[in-house]
């Protein structure tokens, strides 16, 4: 995550359940996030390309499912961010 996201970033805790979303796809799984860490190796094509680390916050997420086929977004779910807080509403949309 970048710089400007580092706040959401500060917020995220080992036990969180994380939705993976792909714009234009849907909810394609979730996970469980381990833990977080700063790092300055560059690790996307972007990143490599400059030479150095743009999205230094990260968070490392034990993969707990990969759907099939995606899911649709649920109303509720924002997706401006990096990081959004799935309300109850949205989550048991996907899982329930």
């Amino acid at each position: 995550m970048s710089e400007r996201a580092k706040g959401l970033w500060a917020k995220v805790q080992p036990g969180d359940v994380v939705v993976f979303y792909a714009t234009g796809r849907g909810v394609i799984g979730y996970g469980v996030v381990e833990g977080r860490f700063e790092s300055g190796e560059p690790l996307w094509p972007r990143e490599r390309e400059q030479g150095r680390a743009i999205w230094p916050y990260r968070i490392k997420i034990r993969v707990e499912k990969v759907f099939e086929r995606p899911k649709p977004r649920p109303k509720g779910m924002l997706v401006a961010f990096a990081i959004n807080k799935l309300g109850e509403e949205a989550f048991n949309e996907l899982f329930w």
